[in-house]
């Protein structure tokens, strides 16, 4: 067996010479002085040879270690050389992307695979990725950062994290050195959505009753007030989509962000609305632009506000937050409930069967509490709408 004096003895040779320490392993001295260390093995019925790197940056230990680890290999049936040619950074990371992308929509699978193309494989895409050390995506980051990305930065580390955890997942990796790496990406100042106050609401919806532009820009923001879906989600609506007599509004997995069904219960509110819109019940889009056949874009809700006077004081998507703030200060509504309403579903594989209808009963009563919730604000006074008030904070 071979020892670290006898190894550090060894100067030039004429000619490659072989010194074996046992089991097959091997230190290969070549006539330049440099040494690696090897291991001879069959492999179904084959003689092959697995290379465990070079002397002194892997010490005798360290090759007697990966020895032992490729001996184990091979009595679970798997070729130590080809298992570690599966281990290159970029062959796992495309292993996990492809288990996750069926649960992503095409067009954030596409970003995702781009930016580790781009920024990442280039760069470690070939490194054994449990030779990957911190400071070596340390600078895969801030190369990122350096061209002013840091959104990007950011999203590309959550991604090298999240193959990390698939490499140790699938025993190709032992550690997480991207965990490390927490806090270190340079932070902008973050622009929260304008959201109104409760207490700006009741002006707010007798301005948005008052509007003067199209009826369906107006009942578009009613709507929203009432569902607060994603924009994209609501001015997209379809008749096709509204089931009145279940009263619930089901929006496909290609419709939404998490490429999940949602399903949005529809209050008695919400109903009356629908159902006194000019479009109901013809068919094709809820809420109707000015070109035929198309819905209202993206814009028309925005310049609504504007010209209600709301530039700097709210925005479309900021009644998703009044409305989370009011239930979860209710104290009546679970923090799962209230999530599960909102939309908020993790995108990873194993969240993929999740019951889009979950937690359904409960939802239809936060849904009706929030809309005479609204009107309770506005002064409504329907005994109806009161009761149901008294009854929620009754539970």
């Amino acid at each position: 067996m071979l020892n670290n004096e006898f190894i550090s003895t060894l100067g030039s040779v004429d000619n490659p010479k072989k010194h074996f320490d046992g089991r097959g392993m091997y230190l290969y001295h070549q006539p330049s002085g440099a040494k690696y260390w090897r291991l001879k093995y069959r492999y179904e019925g084959l003689e092959k040879t697995y290379a465990m790197g070079t002397y002194p940056r892997v010490s005798l230990e360290d090759a007697r270690q990966k020895m032992d680890e490729a001996k184990q290999l091979l009595k679970q049936g798997v070729d130590p050389s080809q298992f570690k040619k599966n281990q290159g950074f970029e062959i796992v990371a495309r292993e996990w992307f492809d288990n996750e992308k069926g649960g992503w929509k095409y067009r954030h699978a596409q970003v995702v695979i781009n930016s580790l193309k781009q920024d990442v494989f280039p760069y470690i895409g070939k490194r054994n990725i449990s030779a990957i050390r911190p400071p070596e995506l340390l600078t895969v980051i801030r190369r990122i950062e350096k061209r002013g990305a840091l959104r990007v930065a950011e999203k590309v580390l959550q991604r090298i994290r999240a193959v990390f955890r698939y490499g140790i997942q699938t025993g190709r990796a032992k550690h997480n050195p991207a965990s490390e790496l927490v806090g270190v990406i340079k932070t902008k100042k973050v622009q929260h959505r304008k959201a109104l106050k409760p207490e700006q609401l009741p002006d707010f919806i007798q301005k948005v009753k008052n509007y003067e532009g199209m009826a369906s820009t107006r009942n578009a923001i009613l709507l929203m007030l009432l569902t607060f879906v994603r924009t994209d989600e609501l001015r997209r609506a379809t008749w096709g989509e509204i089931d009145l007599e279940k009263a619930i509004w089901k929006l496909s997995a290609d419709r939404t962000k998490m490429a999940r069904v949602h399903i949005v219960p529809l209050s008695k509110q919400a109903i009356a609305l629908l159902q006194a819109m000019p479009s109901y019940p013809t068919g094709g889009y809820l809420f109707k632009g000015r070109k035929q056949g198309k819905a209202i874009s993206s814009k028309t809700m925005i310049h609504a506000l504007y010209r209600m006077g709301y530039k700097d004081k709210a925005t479309i998507h900021g009644f998703r937050s009044v409305a989370s703030t009011a239930f979860n200060e209710s104290g009546l509504f679970s923090e799962d409930m209230i999530e599960k309403q909102l939309s908020h579903v993790e995108g990873n594989a194993s969240r993929r069967a999740y019951n889009h209808a979950e937690y359904l009963p409960e939802r239809i009563r936060m849904m009706q509490w929030w809309a005479d919730y609204l009107d309770s604000l506005q002064g409504v006074n329907d005994v109806g709408v009161l009761d149901r008030l008294k009854g929620f904070f009754k539970r």
